[in-house]
């Protein structure tokens, strides 16, 4: 018998396999495996598979976790985690009709949240973020992308990505650098994409705080041509590409993103069907934020239903942020049900392993098998087709990373 450190036993184990985006009707392919056992090792996974199968051939200490459901930890790749203060003010002002860039024009929105973000320390900030990051732990969350965004300026914006950076406790997280969130009050736009583009990229990669570059594609936000100075500019540097395109309205932002070698775009509320096979055809994959419109009190979600029959590969992020304050990947799952159309098995997948591959942990999270993380979340739910018909606010009883248990009964995060 091979020795390992832990056999997890539990009633029903799913999970996508390899270490690539799953596209089109690969979405479906999932592994459920009834009385199922996990064989851990160092914190990696050794194998998955029955329990019978795993005990005859894996000696290590028991850890039953009873007749539940086990999926991979869910991987957040898009969020907006490291901000200060909250805007509940603008509650009101959305139900008295004020659209999302109306409240931003008015000095809301964004520039309340850089206002106050850059009057914050980096502990203040660490201290404020550390919360919502743990709440989502609590949730299955055990891998994360965190923008930036909120900073505006050189300093503001390195402070956040040093935040985000640490912000994890040892879970793997991925900071992106997202200065052109905005256009700040005391700039001009050619100025501050000037800024971006001569300072903040150059620091940025120098520092090592990011591999990614994100842009905010959107009427009032930043054009076509001033996305195509930064993006051009950040995949020059040797960055990774993604955007913001399409939340409000149908900008083009996806296409271009495509023409220059983005890995994802995110949003894709308002991008016609049309350019769904170019995407497919790029590689690109589509991060679905289901609770944006929620939050937005819009009414225009992701088609995410034609972009799998185009071809595409489809992750979910929550979006978390001071405009649409949701720290539950699984209200983003079930919002991508039943407004996005995604099968049960597809959703799974979309914020698993396509959510990983989205954000450069496919290798390391993402799915349960031999060689990956033994990043797992344990639900108080039997069999996996349960999971988003019986809606709960949290349903998870458990949270492994590495193999050790982090979270439980919604209890604060602690190491084993």
């Amino acid at each position: 018998m091979v020795r390992v450190d832990s056999i997890f036993r539990c009633g029903q184990l799913v999970t996508p396999r390899g270490s690539d985006v799953l596209k089109g009707d690969e979405m479906s392919h999932i592994e459920a495996i009834d009385d199922a056992g996990l064989a851990v090792k160092g914190g990696i996974v050794v194998d998955a598979g029955r329990y019978g199968s795993i005990s005859s051939r894996y000696d290590g200490r028991l850890r039953d976790l009873g007749d539940r459901l086990v999926l991979p930890g869910f991987v957040d790749s898009h969020s907006h985690i490291v901000f200060s203060g909250s805007r509940e003010r603008e509650l009101g002002m959305k139900l008295s009709g004020r659209s999302y860039m109306e409240i931003l024009d008015s000095g809301g929105g964004i520039l309340s949240t850089v206002r106050k973000t850059r009057r914050a320390t980096g502990r203040e900030l660490e201290q404020e973020s550390s919360g919502r990051l743990q709440r989502m732990v609590e949730g299955g969350v055990t891998s994360f992308e965190i923008k930036s965004g909120y900073g505006l300026n050189l300093k503001d914006e390195l402070k956040m990505l040093a935040v985000a950076s640490g912000l994890g406790h040892g879970l793997p997280t991925v900071p992106t650098y997202l200065g052109a969130h905005a256009l700040p009050p005391e700039k001009s736009r050619k100025d501050y994409i000037d800024e971006i583009v001569g300072r903040h990229l150059p620091e940025v990669r120098k520092r090592s705080l990011s591999a990614y570059c994100d842009i905010f594609i959107e009427k009032g936000a930043f054009t076509l041509e001033e996305a195509r100075a930064v993006l051009s500019t950040a995949g020059k540097s040797g960055f990774m590409l993604t955007a913001h395109v399409d939340e409000f309205s149908e900008t083009g932002g996806a296409a271009l993103a495509s023409e220059l070698g983005a890995v994802s775009v995110s949003h894709l509320a308002y991008t016609p069907r049309s350019e769904f096979s170019s995407l497919a055809a790029n590689g690109v994959t589509g991060i679905i934020l289901p609770s944006t419109p929620l939050f937005s009190m819009g009414t225009r979600y992701p088609d995410a239903r034609s972009m799998i029959s185009e071809g595409m590969s489809v992750a979910i992020g929550s979006d978390l942020s001071p405009n649409s304050w949701n720290e539950s990947i699984l209200l983003s799952c079930t919002l991508a049900v039943y407004n996005c159309r995604l099968r049960q098995e597809e959703a799974i997948v979309a914020a698993t392993l396509n959510s990983a591959c989205a954000i450069g942990l496919g290798k390391v999270a993402g799915s349960l098998e031999g060689g990956k993380r033994a990043d797992f979340a344990c639900f108080d739910i039997d069999d996996y087709s349960k999971l988003f018909y019986m809606y709960s606010p949290n349903p998870v009883h458990s949270v492994f990373s590495a193999g050790k248990k982090i979270a439980s009964n919604r209890s604060s995060l602690h190491m084993e």
